[in-house]
């Protein structure tokens, strides 16, 4: 039996939300009718003006991806090179670290980032530009949600940096936010983000 975790994706255009359970080892499984779930005996929620709360289960705090009031934020080791901050950068809610900065809440972030570059992007059809770098341009078909569970499924490059930092903060180090030159510096590399520019430095990344 696998262990997942719920989260919420929303269209930034029409609101339309898609619900997808993450497992253990980063595959999307989509939310439908009829879907079999196992709810652990001790993950017990209240009600409160009928609207359910389950304090072992918050909702997570999410900004959105082009919030310039949110932190910018990337491992260590990414943040030597350009690339590197493109794939890895990420923005956080302000009181992330106080809060505690959670495996979910980066994947969470990650994932927002990545629809955020289907919805913008304005070039080439998604088909020849997945084709370009991946040789795959069955990944392009189908609204942002949809192109981001097929890529999520498919390639195993846009996994591993989600993996990576889900191992660097679930091992205790202490995390920290950037200082104010790397912050500001990412935040110019996130700033100018396209999905073609990702989609490279993840194929370099492989």
């Amino acid at each position: 039996m696998k262990r997942a975790r719920f989260f919420e994706l929303r269209c930034n255009k029409c609101g339309q939300p898609q619900f997808v359970l993450v497992t253990q080892d980063l595959e999307i499984v989509g939310v439908h009718n009829g879907l079999e779930v196992f709810i652990p005996s001790n993950n017990s929620c209240g009600t409160f003006n009928k609207e359910p709360i389950c304090p072992r289960n918050q909702t997570l705090n999410t900004v959105d991806t082009h919030d310039t009031d949110a932190l910018p934020w990337a491992p260590d080791f990414a943040l030597n090179s350009p690339c590197a901050m493109a794939v890895y950068g990420v923005r956080l809610p302000k009181d992330a670290f106080q809060k505690g900065f959670t495996s979910e809440l980066y994947s969470n972030q990650y994932i927002q980032k990545v629809i955020h570059l289907l919805e913008q992007w304005e070039g080439e059809p998604l088909p020849v530009l997945f084709d370009r770098f991946f040789t795959a341009p069955y990944l392009g078909a189908g609204e942002p949600q949809q192109v981001l569970l097929d890529m999520w499924q498919h390639l195993e490059e846009l996994r591993r940096p989600v993996a990576e930092v889900a191992r660097l903060i679930d091992s205790g180090e202490s995390l920290f936010p950037l200082e104010d030159s790397k912050a500001m510096e990412l935040e110019s590399v996130l700033i100018s983000l396209k999905l073609d520019y990702f989609l490279e430095c993840l194929s370099q990344m492989g």
